[in-house]
């Protein structure tokens, strides 16, 4: 997104405020990118390695504080308004129908238990970016209103404390048992710089991407996918089995973050077939994730072109979470001259695929890749180039 588009969010969002809400009192803004993961997929649930990038499509949030308790809401995607009551505990299980208001709440409460003092507020959501997966578009929601509200409040989270609010609300109110990969890149992404993170630590480093040899094309399989009607916790629950079945055989270890592949390849015989493979594919992806942290910096795109489709076919057949359109494009890639790699990016089952490429081949390829999977599946994917983005803020709104 450039600067001009930022600004046109902006002030899409603060004329819809007014709109919604009237004008007048302290308007503030928070923002946030979505991200795409270049590689290590599931890896942040087993205190592996990951390698995102924030992205150039943002969800902002404009927000003004009121005397009355609660959040008067409306989301521009939705084109619904909402009130939403704001309970004096927190909820001691997930939200048992959640919907878009659940984020809202969640960061309200967990903002005010980290001492951002208000009492309620109304608010607008604006947003140029995708919700259909693979993009963290709840990791973005989540962290723009945190940004709204660290801004409006003053009260000021670090960066890493923030994203880990974040991470809360998808746990205890949507029960999605995510790591926290998407909220730190969210949050801590910069421009032309992917972010490098060990999630065992939650240490993280910028590692550059040139922006100027490959570009990133996000195809949308249009297979819709929500993480909590997915298989997506069954997958973290076959990791944590396998750590188990791992132990029981003698070896003491905390996550698969602490397998390698030689002890692996001596103790699949024993494990179950599909936890063995489970496994298979989080040690892989550890090492995937390394190598291409290496060829990233070494500038060598053509390895790290090869450890995406490695990691696309990983996905596909040991962790079992692509679909057919998903396949359909990462082939499809894969025959294009100027192409590089391409995977599979978020939880699967559904969502997007990334495919990275040299600039001059952008307009062959997408070509390509879409009419291979219109003949294949008789309707034409959603892509879009994109480019890594700042991290989220936030601010005071000029006076409308």
């Amino acid at each position: 997104m450039s600067a001009a588009d930022m600004r046109r969010v902006v002030e899409e969002t603060q004329r819809l405020f007014v709109d919604k809400f009237g004008a007048g009192g302290d308007l503030y803004l928070g923002w946030a990118p979505g991200r795409v993961n270049l590689i290590g997929e599931y890896t942040d649930l087993n205190q592996g390695y990951v390698l995102p990038m924030a992205i150039d499509q943002r969800i902002c949030v404009a927000w003004r504080l009121r005397a009355n308790p609660g959040l008067s809401l409306y989301a521009h995607a939705f084109e619904e308004s909402r009130t939403v009551a704001l309970p004096s505990a927190l909820p001691s299980a997930p939200m048992t129908e959640p919907d878009w208001t659940t984020f809202a709440l969640g960061v309200a409460q967990l903002c005010q238990r980290a001492g951002c003092e208000f009492n309620g507020f109304d608010a607008v959501i604006h947003s140029n970016l995708s919700s259909s997966g693979g993009v963290s578009s709840s990791a973005a929601l989540t962290t723009a209103i945190s940004m709204a509200i660290q801004s409006a409040t003053d009260h000021w989270l670090e960066p890493l404390a923030s994203a880990q609010l974040c991470q809360s609300v998808e746990h205890s109110y949507l029960g999605v048992m995510c790591g926290l990969m998407d909220q730190m890149a969210c949050r801590m992404g910069r421009a032309q710089q992917a972010l490098f993170i060990d999630c065992a630590t939650n240490e993280s480093f910028d590692v550059p991407f040139p922006a100027d040899r490959a570009h990133v094309l996000i195809v949308n399989s249009g297979v819709s996918r929500t993480l909590y009607s997915s298989e997506y916790n069954a997958r973290s629950g076959e990791c944590g089995q396998a750590v188990q079945a791992i132990r029981d055989l003698g070896h003491e270890i905390a996550s698969l973050r602490e397998v390698d592949a030689a002890l692996l390849n001596t103790l699949a015989p024993a494990l179950d077939a599909t936890l063995a493979r489970r496994a298979r594919h989080v040690v892989s992806e550890n090492h995937r994730v390394l190598q291409a942290k290496l060829a990233l910096t070494n500038g060598e795109l053509q390895r790290f072109g090869e450890l995406m489709f490695e990691s696309h076919a990983s996905l596909r057949d040991d962790f079992a979470v692509s679909v057919a359109e998903l396949d359909e494009i990462v082939a499809a890639a894969g025959e294009c001259p100027g192409v590089l790699g391409a995977r599979l990016t978020g939880a699967g089952f559904g969502g997007n695929a990334i495919v990275l490429l040299s600039p001059e081949h952008e307009a062959q390829v997408e070509q390509t890749i879409s009419a291979r999977f219109t003949e294949r599946f008789g309707r034409t994917p959603e892509t879009h180039l994109i480019g890594a983005a700042n991290p989220a803020s936030g601010a005071q709104s000029a006076a409308m």
